[in-house]
């Protein structure tokens, strides 16, 4: 069968025109490579994970406070300070809470969430608070598991020798970072795998 004048062409100028295609193709995968990596660092591509969540509170969601923030903050939510607050050595006013050396308290967010399984929502202390004020959490660091659906509650502790701390309604106490973890299954022997360190800790390498 007689080829056609395209046919012909075409054989003509296949290396050609085979050699132009591939390297099109490079040009474009290397524009596409270099538009992702711009894209990538330019915006921080991080995982999003949608959480189930009920906002009984007067405030906003927790939110970063930050682009590169890993905690929401967390806000002590209490628009009725008759409520009988667990704790020691603190006093409850008409606007606030004082919390006074030594004494430790249970703030509630009014915040409930339903964490997926196989992930805890690990609650935190915010270090400004720390450093400026002497304000930990008692249970640091705090876990909300991924059956629990009740109200998210900080156990602040006032570790200032002389200060007490005011709470406000709204006040920012707590930060909480969505943390993956395994499950553990155990494996039961007779020696356990030897190691330079063995039984050393408690500080056995000392400070120096």
């Amino acid at each position: 069968m007689a080829l056609t004048i395209q046919q012909k062409w075409y054989q003509l100028h296949r290396t050609e025109l085979l050699k132009k295609q591939r390297e099109y193709r490079i040009i474009h995968k290397n524009k596409y490579l270099a538009y992702y990596r711009a894209h990538y660092h330019k915006n921080k591509i991080i995982k999003i994970m949608k959480i189930e969540v009920i906002n009984k509170s007067q405030h906003q969601l927790p939110v970063y406070a930050t682009d590169g923030s890993a905690g929401l903050d967390l806000r002590a939510s209490f628009t009725q300070l008759d409520s009988e607050f667990k704790g020691d050595n603190f006093e409850v006013f008409d606007d606030c809470i004082i919390l006074h050396p030594g004494g430790r308290i249970l703030i509630p967010t009014d915040i409930y969430v339903a964490i997926p399984e196989g992930y805890e929502l690990q609650i935190r202390p915010r270090s400004g608070l720390a450093i400026k004020n002497g304000i930990s959490m008692v249970n640091c660091v705090g876990t909300i598991d991924s059956d629990y659906r009740g109200n998210i509650g900080i156990i602040l502790i006032n570790h200032d020798l002389h200060t007490p701390f005011k709470i406000v309604n709204g006040d920012r106490i707590a930060q909480a970072i969505l943390s993956k973890y395994e499950k553990i299954e155990w494996k039961e022997v007779n020696e356990l795998t030897q190691t330079k360190r063995s039984e050393g800790g408690f500080g056995h390498t000392n400070t120096k």
